[in-house]
């Protein structure tokens, strides 16, 4: 089975991949204000089965939708385990130092941590059938040629550009040498201070290759005499269509339901 971080993306000819990446942006942001902003969980299940329908038009498997919405499950418990202790209601168990156990905290808990798992929903289609370059031709796009675009835009442009293209491979390679230290015998498990102890095997190997994937970089660049400062072409140009503009109109009907609900 091949390991695919979240956020690499990953060529295709889905519905998703054909958009406009504008449309795409634009659909998560409204999607994710409005998974931010709603109170019950009713429109909180109309915005999940959204989520749903938009994961399975990128064909995103089951697993790898499981695997990117148990890398956050710390926040997840951090989040039950504090409405727990914070919200008033009818107490399920008494704990030392005063604390208490709600019903209402435990579901409210529950609420905020679905919020938040819908928001890895909406970000890792958005992140998998987006080509990081897009991105990048994006916002140099639209950051117009004044001192400010092009001394601050630009770089922030470029420097995003870089870091949604290789942070998915800086994770790849971590789970590869994690993988290949544990072919080797080595143990990650034990107590806390061991498992920090442990981290040094993996963050020295990972530094090492993250700079050399830096000095490449850099090597290639100026080798094709790159400069932030002078008139760039691009390969793709981005127009809307009758598909995009059908997507649009569809987001916005999604929101204004769930605005009268």
């Amino acid at each position: 089975m091949v390991f695919i971080p979240f956020g690499r993306f990953v060529a295709g000819t889905t519905l998703l991949h054909l958009l406009d990446p504008r449309v795409k942006l634009l659909g998560a942001v409204v999607l994710i204000s409005t998974a931010l902003v709603v109170k019950s969980w009713m429109d909180l299940g109309i915005v999940a089965i959204i989520a749903i329908i938009a994961t399975f038009s990128a064909r995103v498997p089951l697993r790898d939708l499981i695997r990117d919405l148990w890398v956050l499950r710390f926040l997840y418990m951090v989040t039950i385990v504090l409405h727990c202790f914070l919200w008033e209601g009818d107490i399920l168990l008494e704990l030392p130092a005063g604390l208490t156990i709600t019903a209402l905290g435990i579901e409210r808990g529950l609420f905020f941590s679905t919020k938040i798992a819908l928001l890895i929903a909406f970000i890792g289609p958005l992140m998998r059938t987006t080509h990081p370059s897009v991105w990048t031709d994006l916002f140099k796009s639209s950051s117009g040629s004044g001192y400010f675009q092009r001394k601050v835009i630009r770089p922030l442009a470029l420097t995003l550009g870089i870091a949604i293209r290789f942070l998915p491979l800086i994770l790849e390679e971590a789970e590869r040498i994690r993988w290949a230290q544990v072919s080797r015998g080595f143990n990650y498990h034990g107590s806390l201070l061991k498992r920090v102890r442990s981290l040094k095997l993996l963050l020295i190997p990972l530094t090492a290759s993250s700079l050399s994937k830096v000095d490449t970089i850099t090597t290639a660049m100026q080798s094709r005499g790159f400069h932030l400062d002078r008139k760039r072409t691009v390969y793709r140009s981005h127009r809307l269509r009758m598909n995009d503009l059908l997507s649009v109109t569809i987001i916005l009907i999604a929101l204004l339901f769930v605005a009268l609900i």
